[in-house]
């Protein structure tokens, strides 16, 4: 298990994609308590995996940029849900990405994230985890398991979506 201090605040950045300059406390916590699944794979799954472990990372750091650098530029982003939650759609390239991460930062604090399952095929992975938080606009808490999918063309991440439990995102908006 890896965790962030309860104080962590990487240095700023004047990036627009800044995850946690946006955000008042950013992820205190990113849980990796890994199972890896290789199915169907070849020589390169491997660096699919790093690709993706890589991406939390740099997500947890609140470095937007460098998580962006992993994605191709027609990257689709897929979060399912209701209106209820803000961020919540598909976004369809690089600056639409960086327009997702924006809204997650002004609708939500996230406590911890923990992906905990990594499974790894020919051109995707997926990931099972979890994560809690709270609306930034009710305060209220939420807590969800999710699945990601990483779909990968090259080296690089093509498409992402998220299947998580949206009635409760929505019922804590």
């Amino acid at each position: 298990m890896s965790t962030l201090p309860e104080s962590f605040s990487p240095p700023p950045s004047t990036s627009p994609f800044s995850f946690v300059s946006m955000c008042s406390a950013g992820i205190r916590r990113l849980m990796f308590t890994q199972t890896l699944f290789l199915m169907n794979t070849t020589t390169s799954s491997p660096s699919k995996l790093a690709v993706v472990q890589q991406m939390y990372q740099q997500f947890a750091q609140g470095n937007i940029p460098a998580l962006m650098n992993a994605l191709t530029d027609d990257i689709e982003w897929i979060l399912w849900g209701p209106d209820a939650i803000p961020y919540a759609g598909t976004y369809k390239g690089k600056e639409a990405v960086g327009n997702f991460f924006q809204q997650l930062a002004a609708s939500v604090n996230i406590s911890h994230l923990a992906p905990r399952h990594f499974i790894v095929g020919e051109n995707e992975v997926v990931v099972l985890g979890n994560e809690g938080g709270s609306a930034l606009s009710t305060g209220k808490a939420f807590e969800a398991e999710w699945a990601h999918v990483f779909f990968f063309r090259g080296e690089q991440v093509c498409k992402f979506c998220e299947y998580t439990d949206t009635a409760a995102l929505a019922a804590a908006f």
